[in-house]
């Protein structure tokens, strides 16, 4: 047996610290998939629950990891992962240091624990005295900040917020100061649909490091959440002014203009990011978006291609043929809203919209039928009322457009464009009702003047005394 004086030196010796425990949660980070790495920290956490074998397969693998008793098999595994990872100095250094060859603290904890056992090396300790004396010396009472932290990013890895969120509460029950703490568990609430209190966090984490751009670009992204654009952009600008070329924030602050309705600020933004990344599919898409917002059709086509020729999405393919409808080519948006139904069928949308193509083609039975299937799918929809009693009027049935009419002013009483599409249908049905319903449909609208007075639709209109008054 060892000296009380030896075996408390000993025990200095072998109480670890943050900084000692971080090096090796960072080791096994590295080495492992996260799941074994959750396991291992769950070893350094006594108070927290134990895996379950039967939800976790590597539960097997915390055993083994087990702080006090596992420095030979945690040396085994450092050294194979050295041999898989020769180039991450980390795990060579730690590796090195658990053979012994520096005299370093879990050196010292394996030869004590042999000492102990009267062992040369060659097994593990089985004193339950000496286990329950390390993990005392270890934890002192207390589970360890920097290993719940650890276990709680990897958690958030993982998927599993709530576990992730209980260790960060815990982890800053204990080191309530602790910045990046604060940081990963505004992440975690972020994930669980709470950006409010991740709000918080962030907040709380800046006031202790101010101006940290992955903090700022995150409560940034929280406050676009919330739509808090003014104060989204402050942030994602402030985390830029530290680290330009952060592609994420660049590309968040992309679609917070976006939102903004700062088009062409939004497209330089993105631009900025396709210099960095220039095969995300994403920033392609949504530097589309905003070149259509200009009008840019042309350009906003070229996105869309670059974008599926990345990632052939429903949604970019949608896009696209709404892109080049507005181009003037309605079978080739034709196309795209076919593949995008052959996806989802039924959607009340993109029905709509592949009744428009059938409708500038000329297909006007093709564009009924789907103005129609749009509607029984959303039958509360006034543009496509009004798109199929224009459709309906085309093909001689004044009857069903008049119907559709009445329905779209039902949902919409004074809408500006069904007054004007029936009052198109009133001019040239000769009903003297033409002239009151397209006057307050430009009431409504005053644009509709200029349009109304270079539509043939109410040439019959002219003669009337009314007439270029009405056009003001």
């Amino acid at each position: 047996m060892v000296g009380k004086k030896a075996e408390s030196a000993y025990n200095r010796n072998v109480k670890l610290t943050d900084r000692q425990r971080a090096s090796i949660q960072t080791a096994l980070s590295h080495a492992f998939s996260s799941a074994d790495a959750i396991a291992g920290l769950h070893a350094a956490v006594p108070a927290a629950p134990a895996p379950d074998p039967t939800a976790d397969p590597s539960a097997a693998l915390g055993g083994l990891l087990c702080w006090a008793e596992a420095a030979d098999r945690l040396t085994d595994l450092l050294v194979a992962a050295r041999a898989a990872r020769p180039a991450d100095l980390t795990i060579r250094r730690l590796a090195a240091s658990l053979a012994g060859g520096d005299g370093s603290y879990l050196a010292i904890l394996k030869s004590r624990i042999h000492q102990r056992n009267g062992s040369n090396g060659g097994g593990h300790a089985r004193d339950p005295a000496l286990l329950e004396s390390f993990i005392a010396a270890l934890d002192s009472d207390h589970p360890d900040p920097g290993a719940l932290y650890a276990r709680g990013r990897t958690y958030h890895t993982l998927g599993r917020y709530a576990e992730a969120l209980a260790d960060f509460t815990r982890a800053l029950a204990l080191r309530p100061d602790h910045a990046a703490t604060l940081h990963r568990r505004g992440n975690t609430l972020y994930a669980l649909g709470r950006p409010c209190a991740a709000l918080a966090d962030f907040t709380a984490a800046l006031a202790l490091r101010p101006q940290q751009p992955a903090v700022l670009s995150d409560r940034g992204r929280t406050y676009a959440t919330l739509g808090q654009w003014e104060a989204a952009l402050a942030d994602y600008s402030a985390a830029l002014a530290r680290q330009p070329d952060g592609a994420d924030t660049l590309y968040n602050r992309g679609l917070t203009l976006h939102q903004m309705g700062r088009h062409a600020a939004a497209v330089d933004d993105y631009s900025r990011v396709l210099r960095l990344r220039p095969r995300d599919a994403d920033v392609w898409y949504s530097r589309g978006n905003s070149r259509r917002a200009l009008a840019d059709h042309a350009g906003a086509l070229a996105d869309y291609n670059a974008a599926l020729a990345q990632n052939p999405t429903h949604v970019a393919r949608l896009n696209r043929g709404l892109t080049l409808a507005a181009l003037g080519r309605p079978a080739a948006a034709l196309a795209d809203f076919a593949a995008v139904l052959a996806a989802q069928p039924g959607d009340a949308a993109v029905l709509a919209y592949r009744a428009g193509a059938y409708s500038d083609l000329g297909h006007l039975h093709a564009a009924l039928a789907d103005f129609s299937a749009s509607l029984v799918a959303r039958p509360a929809h006034v543009p496509t009322l009004t798109n199929r009693a224009i459709t309906r009027q085309r093909l001689g049935d004044p009857t069903g457009a008049h119907s559709d009419y009445a329905a779209a002013l039902a949902l919409a009483p004074g809408d500006a464009a069904v007054l004007y599409n029936l009052a198109c249908l009133y001019s040239l049905q000769g009903d003297p009702a033409a002239l009151p319903t397209l006057r307050a449909a430009c009431a409504a609208d005053p644009t509709f003047r200029a349009r109304a007075a270079a539509d043939p639709d109410f040439t019959p209109l002219h003669p009337d005394p009314a007439w270029p008054a009405l056009l003001g």
